[in-house]
């Protein structure tokens, strides 16, 4: 395929790798699948993934960066013609401003979250300069990267809320919760201090001096996990805290089918999609004002939000909903309607083809 209307970069995903950025890769595959534009996607880190039929092209770098910026450089099986680069995570900008300046199509570039306002390479800087305009997963991201880069906070943005993945919403349909003592549940990264972990330990530590029986489950797992058990060992809590590490989609549905509340305190979520993956299972969330949890959960209705670093807010918002047991289910109920709503997989493919039309 020679002539083409539209090109994609992408981190990875394809190849069905976990993690956030990489579900909605497959989610852009997905859509752009599904329409009648030809369009070719660049990969930096998946393997060549199977022929495709139709009208999408794939070209998958295997994390050969130096030989995808080589194919932007040098290339000569470029597409004829291209209305549209469209770059997915910053770190390929400046390889989409590249292809951008020899196709002579504009491009943009989408922001996820923390890469967004981390010191930026001088190649980032350069290619952020000739870009179109960006793309957002919440307002708070691109707040914040406005703030921690003002050079290119004229650029134009455009909010696209994520939805959940259609792998999670296939995997919740399988589930039920199981019996047990009450736990509350998070779902983190135990890679990055930001995510709140030590406070919600505290935060768990003292709830359960009038709730003894009381558990605390963490899924995921990271660099800091080992660091964060010490903490619970530390707290006396190493008998009531259970870390899974990594997990099925299946497996993790069934812990926030049977948990009592979800509690992320993060101060820095771009966007938060295990807020969604709660409320889909119909839980009240606890969340801090310091992210972008305030666009998903709201505040007294489907769930709390209170300040990062709080350890005293956040157990008063526990022991608050533990004691109100309707309450607790009213917001639950309120959130999985909010994201049905609002924040299906189809919801998501909408506001993307929208994206890429404009």
């Amino acid at each position: 395929m020679k002539k083409t209307s539209r090109l994609v970069l992408v981190s990875e995903g394809l190849n069905g790798q976990d993690g956030g950025i990489q579900r909605i890769s497959r989610q852009i595959l997905q859509s752009v699948s599904r329409t009648s534009l030809p369009t070719e996607i660049w990969s930096s880190n998946d393997r060549r993934p199977d022929p495709l039929d139709g009208h999408v092209r794939i070209k998958a770098f295997e994390r050969r960066y130096a030989r995808m910026l080589a194919e932007a450089c040098f290339c000569r099986d470029l597409p004829e013609s291209c209305q549209l680069v469209s770059c997915w995570h910053l770190g390929l900008a400046p390889v989409a401003a590249l292809l951008a300046g020899r196709l002579r199509a504009p491009f943009d570039v989408f922001l996820h979250g923390m890469e967004a306002w981390k010191r930026l390479s001088w190649a980032q800087h350069m290619a952020l300069s000739r870009a179109r305009r960006i793309g957002a997963n919440s307002h708070f991201t691109v707040n914040r990267f406005r703030e921690r880069h003002p050079q290119h906070a004229h650029l134009p943005c455009v909010v696209i809320p994520l939805g959940l993945s259609p792998e999670f919403v296939k995997a919740s349909e399988k589930v039920s919760p199981s019996s047990g003592p009450p736990y509350l549940l998070t779902v983190t990264r135990h890679a990055e201090t930001y995510k709140g972990m030590r406070t919600l330990l505290g935060a768990f530590a003292k709830t359960r001096q009038h709730h003894p029986d009381l558990r605390l489950v963490s899924v995921g797992d990271g660099p800091l996990l080992e660091q964060h058990k010490i903490e619970a060992s530390s707290l006396g809590l190493s008998d009531a805290v259970h870390f899974t590490g990594r997990i099925s989609d299946e497996e993790l549905s069934k812990w926030y089918a049977g948990c009592a509340m979800f509690v992320l305190l993060s101060e820095g979520e771009g966007f938060g999609i295990v807020f969604l993956e709660a409320m889909h299972h119909g839980k009240a969330v606890i969340a801090t004002h310091a992210s972008a949890a305030g666009e998903i959960v709201v505040d007294e209705s489907t769930g709390l939000l209170v300040p990062p670093h709080d350890e005293a807010a956040a157990a008063r918002v526990i022991e608050r909903l533990l004691m109100n047991p309707a309450q607790a289910r009213q917001m639950g109920e309120n959130g999985f309607q909010r994201v049905h709503e609002q924040f299906m997989p189809e919801h998501f493919e909408t506001r993307l083809k929208k994206y890429f039309d404009e």
